[in-house]
C-alpha cells in the first residue's frame, strides 16, 4: 500500500498522462498507483478491423477492469454495424465517440437500437466519412438515436441530389453543431437547416461551424443564425471561394447575434487579391459582419497559401484598420492566424505585420507546412 493519500498518488501519475512506459511501470508499484495509472493508460482507446477481434476477447474476460475507463472512443471499421456492434458491451463511461470511415447501414433501424443501449452517455460525436460511403443523410439519422448529444461533428464527402427532408430528430441537448460537405453535386444546408428548424431549434444550441457554403445555402443559413439571435456565441462559415462581398451583404445578417463572442474566418488567398483590389473578396465583409452591441472576444483566421510570396497579396493595413476601427473588436482578447503553407516557417512575416495585436500579448501564429485538410474547418471545442 501506498503511504500517502490517494489523492497525491492520482496527482503524481497524473504528469505521465502521455507518456505510456512510465504509466506501465506505474501500474506495478502497488493497488493506488495501478488505478491511477489505469484510468490514463486506456481513458482513450480507438478500435479497427485489425485489433477489433482481441478487444473484444478482452472485455469478455471475467478478470477485465479496464472498460469503465474508456472515456474517449475512436472506431474505424466499415463493417461496425453489422459486425462490431452487435459483439460490444455497454461503454457506461464514454463520453466522447468518434465514428471513422463508416459505412452507409448505419442508419439501418437495427444499429439505432442498438446504439443508445451500448453507448448510453455519449455526450460529443464525430462523425468523418470523407473516404467512404456514408451519405450525409445516413449520418444525420445515426445522431438520431443518441438523445443525450450536446456535440455533434459530421464531415461527409458525399453529396446526394435528393432534397428530401432528413428524417431524424434533432438532439435536445445540441450545444455545437459542426458540418462539412463538400464534394458531389448537391447543396445539404437548405435540408440541414430545415432539419434543425423543422419544429424549432435547439434552444441550447450556441456553436456553428457550416462550410463549404455556396452562394445558394446563404439565405437559408442566414435564416437559422436570425432564428438562433442572442444564444449563437460561436460562429464559423467556410465560403465557397467564387462568393463576393455583395453575397454576404445581401444574405447575411448577424445583427440578432449580439452575444456573439468567437468568430472564424477563412481566407484562401489568390493572385488576384492584392492590396487596394477591386476584387469583392467575401471574407472581408464578413469580417464587418457582427454589428454593435456584438463584442468579438475571440477571432481565427485560416489562411490558405501557396508559397509565401503571397502574404504580400493580403491587405494587412486593412485588416488592421477594420480591428482597431470596429467598434465590436475593441474588446478583442485573442487573435489567432492558422495558415497552410508548404514552404518553410512564415510565422515572424505575419507577426511583423500586426505589431499592434502582437504587442498587446493576444497574437498567436502557427504554420501547417503540409497540405491543408480538406476543409480547414475551425474545430469548435466541445466544453461542457
Amino acid at each position: 500500500m501506498s503511504a500517502l493519500p490517494p489523492e497525491l498518488d492520482d496527482f503524481i501519475v497524473g504528469h505521465l498522462y502521455d507518456d505510456k512506459e512510465a504509466l506501465l511501470s506505474c501500474s506495478l508499484v502497488n493497488i493506488s498507483f495501478l488505478r491511477s495509472s489505469r484510468t490514463r493508460l486506456f481513458n482513450k482507446v480507438a478500435l479497427n478491423a485489425y485489433n477489433s477481434k482481441v478487444f473484444l476477447e478482452l472485455v469478455a474476460s471475467p478478470l477485465q477492469t479496464f472498460l469503465h475507463c474508456i472515456e474517449d472512443l475512436t472506431i474505424a471499421h466499415s463493417s461496425f454495424a453489422t459486425e462490431l456492434l452487435p459483439e460490444l458491451p455497454v461503454f457506461s463511461s464514454t463520453k466522447t465517440l468518434h465514428m471513422h470511415y463508416p459505412h452507409a447501414n448505419m442508419g439501418s433501424d437495427g444499429t439505432l437500437t442498438q446504439m443508445p443501449v451500448v453507448f448510453p452517455q455519449v455526450l460529443d460525436l464525430e462523425i468523418l466519412s470523407s473516404y467512404s460511403y456514408c451519405p450525409l443523410r445516413e449520418s444525420i439519422r445515426f445522431t438520431g438515436c443518441l438523445t443525450k448529444l450536446r456535440g455533434l461533428s459530421i464531415t461527409s464527402a458525399l453529396l446526394e441530389e435528393d432534397a428530401s427532408a432528413f428524417n431524424a430528430p434533432v438532439p435536445p441537448e445540441l450545444e455545437v453543431l459542426r458540418i462539412e460537405a463538400r464534394h458531389g453535386s448537391g447543396d445539404p444546408f437548405p435540408q440541414v437547416v430545415d432539419w434543425l428548424t423543422a419544429s424549432s431549434p435547439p434552444s441550447n444550441l450556441r456553436a456553428l461551424t457550416l462550410g463549404l457554403l455556396q452562394r445558394g445555402s446563404l439565405p437559408t443559413v442566414s435564416k437559422l443564425i436570425t432564428v438562433l439571435g442572442p444564444q449563437l456565441v460561436a460562429l464559423d462559415l467556410d465560403l465557397e471561394y467564387r462568393l463576393t462581398a455583395t453575397d454576404i451583404e445581401r444574405h447575411l445578417d448577424l445583427s440578432q447575434n449580439i452575444n456573439l463572442h468567437d468568430l472564424t474566418i477563412h481566407i484562401g488567398l489568390r493572385r488576384y487579391h492584392a492590396p487596394g483590389s477591386s476584387y469583392p473578396h467575401a471574407p472581408w465583409a464578413l469580417l464587418t459582419a457582427p454589428k454593435a452591441p456584438c463584442s468579438i472576444k475571440s477571432l481565427t483566421i485560416y489562411l490558405r497559401i501557396d508559397f509565401s510570396e503571397m502574404l504580400q497579396n493580403f491587405d494587412w493595413d486593412r485588416f488592421n484598420s477594420l480591428l482597431e476601427s470596429g467598434s465590436q473588436y475593441s474588446a478583442l482578447e485573442r487573435l489567432q492566424w492558422i495558415v497552410y503553407c508548404p514552404s518553410g516557417n512564415i510565422t515572424p512575416a505575419i507577426t511583423s505585420r500586426l505589431p499592434v495585436w502582437a504587442k498587446k500579448g493576444i497574437l498567436n501564429v502557427s504554420v501547417n507546412t503540409g497540405r491543408a485538410s480538406t476543409s480547414g474547418l475551425h474545430t469548435l471545442r466541445f466544453a461542457h
